[in-house]
């Protein structure tokens, strides 16, 4: 049977090697390693611990595989502002992954496994496959591939205790409260200077991840806010904007941030709409620094003053579901 008529009947099953025993909920997340990273910067994805992960095991000539893929780069979306990477794993070559990057535009990340390493560690059986790391790296999720709402929903539960970066050793203290303090420019000079000296190769590799998660999360939140524009989703939009504006200023990628919070501003057949998300975002940044009074009083203050808008909506519901935090 050739493996086009495999993936056509959608049994995607491992044609060769050992077969393993698939990971369970609960179990250490496998080593993932890859050969090449496309619409992504290289990563050593121990770096990404403390994130949560969804790895998305796809054979990408397989219309089930791309239909997979379509749907969570929705959720990718939905969830730009949180801590969480997409990578899309295959051991298709670099030229038709490429080319499958651009007829079927994808945007998630892409890690080439050629030898099928990674798929046998997670003893992956068929494709396309989902696995969730929560931020402890271990797995909290596995689907076959699971619908975009179990998978959503995964993420979001496994999102509690999420944090951005990884955390930086000792002897880099003083960048480790910079990025405590999403002083990100500060960060990456800092990164540039520590670099010319020579330091242990550990740190200079974890040196390197951060600028590279930095200058991601730079470009997938204009990415978002232009995409949120797009769709009408004020408070994701504003709050994509504004953390560009606060906490991405001078990085590259960050710099029309203001250019179009401005326009959205101007806006005047949106203009509560805005306002609101506006507000909105205020109370975002202060649940992302764990204010949860400041938060539940700043998100209440949004669904009072706008209550017919969807950022009033969205605070009505926030401010309920951090009120328990807030005790």
């Amino acid at each position: 049977m050739t493996k086009s008529l495999v993936l056509f009947l959608g049994l995607g099953l491992l044609a060769s090697g050992e077969a393993r025993a698939q990971v369970k909920v609960g179990d250490a997340a496998p080593a993932a390693q890859f050969t090449e990273w496309m619409n992504h910067g290289r990563v050593d994805v121990k770096s990404l611990k403390g994130r949560v992960v969804a790895y998305v095991f796809v054979r990408l000539e397989s219309t089930k595989s791309l239909h997979l893929l379509q749907a969570l780069t929705t959720v990718r979306d939905e969830l730009a502002l949180t801590p969480v990477t997409f990578i899309t794993i295959t051991n298709e070559t670099p030229d038709s992954v490429k080319e499958a990057i651009e007829v079927e535009d994808i945007s998630l990340p892409i890690g080439l496994d050629p030898t099928d390493a990674t798929s046998q560690a997670f003893g992956v059986q068929s494709y396309p496959a989902v696995f969730v790391q929560d931020p402890r790296g271990r797995i909290s999720f596995v689907g076959q591939p699971g619908t975009k709402q179990e998978v959503r929903d995964a993420i979001v539960e496994a999102l509690r205790f999420a944090r951005p970066f990884p955390e930086l050793p000792k002897a880099l203290r003083d960048l480790g409260k910079s990025l405590e303090k999403w002083e990100l420019k500060k960060v990456l000079d800092g990164i540039d200077k520590a670099s010319a000296k020579k330091l242990d190769p550990a740190d200079q590799q974890l040196l390197n991840d951060v600028k590279t998660l930095i200058l991601e999360l730079t470009r997938q939140l204009d990415r978002c806010a232009d995409a949120s524009t797009e769709e009408e989703e004020w408070p994701r939009a504003v709050t994509a904007l504004s953390r560009l504006i606060e906490e991405h200023a001078g990085v590259a990628g960050a710099e029309k941030a203001r250019e179009k919070l401005d326009a959205l501003l101007a806006r005047e057949d949106v203009k509560q709409e805005i306002q609101a998300a506006v507000a909105f975002a205020k109370g975002e940044r202060l649940e992302r620094d764990q204010n949860w009074k400041g938060a539940v009083k700043a998100y209440e203050s949004v669904a009072k003053q706008f209550p017919a808008t969807k950022a009033g909506e969205r605070a009505k519901g926030l401010a309920a579901l951090l009120e328990t935090r807030a005790k």
